[in-house]
């Protein structure tokens, strides 16, 4: 059927034709819905007519359309309107390839880099086990700015109709299209065991992909003939003619076409991952693309490429140990990447942005989910199994984004599929940073005071790999990533006291301070393979240093550079592209939300990073605690009139804790770092305070985290060592244990008549919720059933309140007859509202509610400016320029 321009099918409006043929008649429309043009391809009648071919191209679909890369053509929805059968997909500018090689083949570098392209599209979706099964001229599409697109991914062999016998472009294809001794593909460039009628799968995609750059690059078919039968035969008993190649194709190239080609599957180049790498290679500075290469710089760089090297016989052995002109210029700087160019994108949230090695993508977390910004697109992606992530990191391949969710580390490929955990962080502890070595462990960074840990990226346990060193002031160590030989490490270490972190080095022996003591204190850092180490002053938007570094000693060769103002975050991939966000500084309002989240008015503005909220009994106060000059300190804050008291000034870390049940006095912890432990003191800062007598031999080593303290005032509850002691305030008898197990449990809360506590433990495998009788009991129940942290009873025990994610959840209860609770109801999501609450890492708890149960202190994160992630290409070309 043919449709008019104006034409509706359900929100589709046609705008034009696009062509036709036998895969049906092909549409510009507009999607009124999404505002966007789209191409509508309108299925044949025959093919709507046969419920097994149909059936299966709904199959197809589905997994068609989770294919998310910038070089594959996006199809959006296969669609059943008005008894008109089409598929939606992406509208794809530009000729295609075909159409450019009417006009004679492509110049040696652009055909490479353009198939350096198609290969990784292909490989993607190969991952995901899609085969094309119909790769050629007429499928490739040139996108402008040379973007290579492959259309009609998985479709051709599947809706084209049987018998079809044009040579040079209409598929021969039948209704079982899996079935062996049925031909399918279009014959110049379909696979000997196609030609067979045997079954297509990703050795096919190679030889097509070969035969169809061999094309590209002479402008003659691989494989000819007058007929189907005599190309099919060319297919099966000729070998093409290489020496018909430009004489400025690299013998890298040359190599790939043989092994592409090769009649057996089992001989072919072993995937398409390794045809992107190799044109890669050949692309680089210093290969050359007007002059065949000599043969002591043909060798390909990786292990998987020389070991293909040594397969065909090609190169000689002497060719290890030359490196490229590329890598002669990240040691020398003699050389030039090309012009610095820079741009600004939108960053709606304060999470550190981080680009991918390649530089092709920027990962961050917005609203607890994790998204992906492909740098030649204008709009970011979800990433599926990325929800409640924090701390995104690359795959050294940029195959993978590793995360952080609900106490596991995850991994999740970028082109979609499902998070795997790698494993559960055990201890549990706030994550201060991660990196992924090219030898395959992940590091991580745990606090407070925990240390370094390794585990293997296929998964595994955590293992400890270098603890703080308290007599050497060392007690945390942040933001941790690779060096070069996948082995050291470049550190940001937070010493002793205070918050005057500094830069360092580690070589799996010892840490190497890598600036002077005077030099200011470092927030983050990053290495960058042209020779630099970048670095902020202090934490948030700062300057922006790079200092030279040379990585085979681990030692500063210069001066620090400013590279740019009010930076954050630095991040830069192998190829030189620089990542920092700007534009803004945030901070976070105390205010006062309703049950919906709806934020009523604003306590007091402009604090900094805040967690641990606790509401007077009274309602007229808050307890919090907050990142002031260099410390961690805890406050009380006036709600009506925003006025502010200090507790603690001592430069070390304090938390905040409960409130007795009058409201005079307060339970903190104190010094989670050095002489930890449980302190009682007036709620107006008078007074002196009173260190809790809780020491024993019996406790293990660890923090005196998140107190609280019971109704009647007799007791503290408190987390050491990862499980929950309570001690007599009177210091009579020695601390007991109340919840004493392999795992992490946290943050205990009583109950209003103290009969219970609530608390937090990993024991299922993640953190859920749970309540026990106190003091003692052998009953437990489960309150939440989907993960959840930081409980919070109601002023009157009917109700007890927690975080899934970033979501405020309530559970109502009942303890007359027995304990009886609901199953758990969402109130609201606070990442949503614009507010900041998490049951772990430094904004832990940063909620309470109200004693009338109605409302809820949060914090709120503002900005002063419009956040920006700055990209710049090739920055390390303008320190060169600079006298």
């Amino acid at each position: 059927m043919s449709l008019p321009s104006g034409a509706r099918l359900g929100p589709y409006e046609v705008l034009s034709p696009l062509g036709a043929g036998g895969m049906g008649e092909v549409y510009r429309a507009r999607d009124t819905k999404l505002g966007r043009e789209v191409a509508l391809k309108v299925l044949p009648e025959a093919f709507v007519s046969d419920p097994e071919r149909l059936a299966r191209l709904e199959r197809e679909a589905r997994l068609l359309a989770s294919l998310n890369h910038p070089n594959i053509a996006t199809l959006y929805a296969f669609e059943n309107m008005d008894g008109v059968r089409f598929l939606v997909m992406e509208v794809v500018e530009g000729q295609t390839l075909g159409e450019r090689l009417s006009e004679g083949p492509l110049p040696v570098r652009d055909a490479l880099d353009f198939f350096r392209q198609v290969a990784d599209g292909l490989a993607a979706a190969h991952r995901k086990g899609v085969v094309h099964r119909d790769l050629k001229p007429g499928n490739l599409k040139i996108a402008p700015g040379g973007l290579a697109k492959i259309l009609d991914f998985g479709l051709a062999t599947t809706i084209a109709p049987a018998g079809a016998g044009d040579v040079t472009s209409s598929p021969t294809a039948s209704v079982h299209h899996t079935a062996t001794g049925v031909i399918q593909g279009t014959a110049p460039y379909m696979a000997p065991e196609q030609a067979k009628g045997k079954p297509a799968d990703e050795r096919s995609d190679v030889f097509a992909f070969g035969v169809t750059l061999y094309e590209a690059l002479t402008g003659k078919r691989a494989f000819a003939g007058d007929s189907v039968t005599e190309v099919l035969a060319a297919v099966l008993e000729r070998e093409p003619d290489l020496a018909a190649l430009p004489p400025g194709t690299p013998d890298l190239v040359r190599f790939l076409l043989r092994r592409s080609l090769k009649k057996n599957p089992d001989d072919r180049l072993r995937d398409m991952a390794e045809a992107k790498a190799v044109l890669g290679e050949a692309l680089n500075p210093g290969v050359g693309s007007s002059a065949p290469m000599p043969a002591s710089t043909a060798a390909p760089r990786g292990r998987t490429l020389w070991r293909l090297a040594l397969g065909l016989g090609a190169l000689a052995l002497v060719a290890v140990g030359v490196v490229s002109g590329r890598s002669f210029w990240k040691r020398s700087g003699t050389a030039s990447l090309g012009p610095v160019r820079r741009f600004q994108i939108d960053h709606k949230t304060g999470g550190a942005p981080q680009i991918s090695p390649d530089g092709k993508h920027i990962v961050y977390v917005e609203s607890g989910n994790l998204r992906i910004r492909d740098l030649d697109r204008l709009e970011s992606r979800e990433v599926s199994g990325g929800e409640t992530a924090s701390n995104p990191f690359w795959s050294p391949d940029g195959r993978f984004v590793a995360f952080f969710a609900r106490g596991f580390l995850k991994k999740v490929p970028i082109e979609g599929g499902t998070a795997k955990t790698v494993c559960e962080l055990k201890p549990s502890g706030t994550v201060l940073g991660a990196a992924w070595s090219r030898l395959g462990p992940i590091v991580l960074a745990l606090g407070p005071a925990l240390g370094l840990y390794e585990v293997s990226s296929e998964g595994g346990e955590l293992r400890l790999l270098l603890k703080p060193d308290p007599a050497k002031g060392i007690f945390d160590f942040h933001t941790p990533s690779f060096l070069p030989d996948g082995r050291s490490l470049l550190l940001v270490v937070h010493p002793q006291t205070g918050r005057q972190l500094y830069l360092a080095a580690f070589d799996g022996r010892e840490v190497r301070r890598l600036l002077p003591e005077s030099s200011p204190p470092v927030g983050s850092s990053t290495y960058s393979e042209s020779g630099y180490v970048l670095f902020n002053h202090l934490e948030g938007l700062a300057p922006l240093y790079a200092v030279p570094f040379d990585a085979s000693k681990l030692a500063v060769t210069g001066e620090p550079v400013r590279v740019a103002e009010d930076a954050g975050d630095p991040s830069v991939s192998a190829d030189g592209v620089l990542v920092y966000r700007t534009g803004s500084n945030s901070f976070n309002d105390l205010v006062l939300a309703d049950r919906s989240g709806r934020i009523g008015r604003t306590i007091s503005p402009g604090h900094g990073t805040v967690g641990y909220l606790h509401v007077s009994p009274d309602g007229r106060r808050v307890m919090l605690t907050e990142e002031k000059d260099g410390n961690l300190d805890v406050w009380v804050e006036d709600i009506e009139r925003g006025s502010r008291v200090r507790l603690t000034t001592r430069p070390e870390t304090d938390i905040a804790g409960a409130w007795s049940s009058s409201g005079e006095r307060v339970a903190i912890m104190s010094g989670i770092y050095t002489d930890s432990g449980v302190v009682l003191m007036r709620a107006d800062g008078s007074g002196e305070a009173e260190k809790l007598p809780f020491r024993s031999t019996s406790l293990p080593e660890g923090s005196y985290v998140s107190p609280d303290w019971s109704p009647d005032g007799r007791f503290v509850i408190y987390r050491s060592g990862g499980d929950l002691w309570y001690g007599d305030v009177a210091g009579k008898g020695a601390p007991v244990a109340f919840a004493n197990s392999p795992f992490t449990e946290s943050d205990g809360r009583f109950s209003p008549d103290g009969r219970y506590v609530a608390y937090m433990s990993n024991e299922s495998g993640r953190f859920e919720v749970y309540v026990r009788p106190f003091p003692e009991g052998d009953r437990k129940w489960t309150l939440s059933t989907n993960g959840g942290g930081a409980p919070r009873w109601s002023r009157r025990g009917d109700e007890l309140f927690y975080l899934e994610g970033s979501a405020v959840m309530s559970v109502a209860l009942s303890t007359r007859d027995g304990f009886h609770s609901s199953p758990p109801r969402k109130l609201f999501d606070a990442a949503a509202a614009g507010l900041t609450v998490s049951p772990f890492g430094p904004t832990q708890g940063a909620y309470d509610p109200m004693p009338d149960g109605q409302g809820f202190v949060l914090m709120r994160r503002t900005s002063t400016g419009e956040k920006k992630v700055v990209v710049v290409e090739n920055w390390a070309e303008e320190l060169k320029r600079r006298p």
